[in-house]
C-alpha cells in the first residue's frame, strides 16, 4: 500500500489526489517549509477515510512545493487530466442552471479550504470564474494552479460539451517556456502574469442547466491534516503577489481585499512587528530568485511581473537584495540566489 507524509505542523495546506506512482518506493517525499526541521510521519493511503487506494492525498504546508519539486514541468496539466475533478471540487452537482451550480461550489471551496477563494463575478457579456491563493507562502505553484483550473474546466465540460473552450484564461505565474500543452488543454492560450488565476465564460453557458452530476448532498470533508488559521504575514504576502503583475501593491488595495481598512491593517501589522513596505520588497525579492532561475523570461518581463515600470528599477533592487545586477547573477547561476 503506498504511503505519504505529512508534515505534523499543517497549517493551510492544499490537498491532491496523486496516482501512485509505480517505481516511485509507495512514497511521495515531503520538502519541509524553511525553519522547520520536525520529520515528517508516513501515513498509509488506506487509512485515510473515503479515498480511493489507487490514490494518494497530500495535505501539508508546503503542498505546491511537493507538486514544483517532483514531477515534470507538465504535472499539473498530466494530472489534471487524468484524476477525476470532483476528486478535488466535490461539490459541483445538479442545479437549474450552471450560475447555480458554480456559486454552491464556490461556497462549499471555501468552507472545505480557507487558504483558496473560488468566486463568480458577472462582467459584460461574461462571468469571471475566480480562484485566488491566499497563503503567501506559496510562491512557486504553477503545477497546483493548472492542475486546478483544468479540473474546473472538466467539470465545465461536462456541462457545456467536450470542446468548449472559455473565452479567456488567465493565470497569475509566468509563462512557462513551452505553452503547446497549455492550449492543447484548455483550448486555448492562456494570459499569463496576470493578477488571479480565472476563466471567462460566456454569460449564455451559465443559464445551462447540469443534471447528471451527483445528488444534491454535502460532499464529505476529508483531510488527514486539519488547517488552521493562515497568519497575517501570509495572508498580506499573498495580496502583494497577487497585486504585483498589475503595478506597485498598495496597502489600501490589501486592506479592502482583508475587508478591513488601511488604518486597522497598519495597526495590525504594527503590533505584529511587521512593515507593509518590508512585506513588498521582500515578496519581489523572493519571486526574482524564482523568475531569474526562469531562463527564458526576459529580464524586461521579470521586472514588469515584479511590479516595476522599468528595467533599471529591477537592476538596482537586485543590486540591494544580492550584490549584483540581474543579468550577472543569472549568468553566474549564483548558490545565493538558488538558495
Amino acid at each position: 500500500m503506498p504511503n505519504i507524509r505529512v508534515l505534523p505542523t499543517a497549517k493551510a495546506a492544499f490537498p491532491f489526489f496523486l496516482a501512485a506512482q509505480s517505481g516511485a518506493g509507495g512514497q511521495i517525499p515531503a520538502h519541509q517549509i524553511p525553519g522547520h526541521q520536525t520529520p515528517a510521519q508516513q501515513i498509509p493511503a488506506h487509512q485515510i477515510p473515503g479515498q480511493r487506494q489507487n490514490a494518494l492525498l497530500l495535505d501539508s504546508p508546503d503542498a505546491w512545493s511537493l507538486l514544483e519539486q517532483e514531477t515534470s514541468q507538465a504535472a499539473g496539466l498530466s494530472l489534471g487530466a487524468k484524476l477525476p475533478p470532483e476528486d478535488m471540487f466535490p461539490g459541483f452537482q445538479d442545479a437549474p442552471s450552471l450560475q447555480l451550480a458554480l456559486e454552491r461550489l464556490c461556497r462549499i471551496t471555501i468552507a472545505r479550504r480557507p487558504w483558496e477563494e473560488l468566486s463568480l463575478q458577472r462582467l459584460d457579456g461574461a462571468f469571471a470564474l475566480t480562484r485566488r491563493h491566499l497563503d503567501g507562502r506559496a510562491l512557486c505553484r504553477r503545477q497546483e494552479a493548472e492542475l486546478a483550473m483544468l479540473a474546473l474546466l472538466r467539470l465545465l465540460r461536462r456541462v457545456l460539451g467536450s470542446s468548449w473552450a472559455p473565452l479567456e484564461l488567465q493565470f497569475q505565474h509566468a509563462a512557462p517556456q513551452d505553452t503547446r500543452p497549455h492550449r492543447a488543454a484548455f483550448g486555448v492560450l492562456p494570459l499569463f502574469g496576470m493578477g488571479r488565476d480565472a476563466m471567462l465564460i460566456e454569460a449564455a453557458a451559465l443559464q445551462i442547466p447540469v443534471s447528471g452530476c451527483g445528488a444534491d448532498a454535502e460532499p464529505a470533508l476529508h483531510s488527514c491534516v486539519a488547517p488552521s488559521r493562515i497568519g497575517l504575514r501570509d495572508r498580506v504576502k499573498a495580496e502583494i503577489q497577487l497585486a504585483l503583475p498589475t503595478g506597485v501593491p498598495r496597502i489600501e488595495r490589501v486592506a479592502e481585499a482583508l475587508r478591513t481598512t488601511r488604518w486597522t491593517l497598519q495597526r495590525r501589522l504594527t503590533a505584529a512587528g511587521e512593515v507593509f513596505s518590508d512585506l513588498v520588497d521582500e515578496t519581489r525579492r523572493d519571486l526574482a530568485r524564482l523568475y531569474l532561475r526562469q531562463n527564458h523570461l526576459a529580464l524586461a518581463e521579470i521586472a514588469a511581473l515584479l511590479g516595476y515600470s522599468e528595467l533599471s528599477a529591477l537592476t538596482r533592487a537586485s543590486s540591494r537584495w544580492f550584490g549584483q545586477p540581474p543579468s550577472r547573477l543569472r549568468a553566474a547561476q549564483l548558490p545565493d540566489l538558488v538558495a
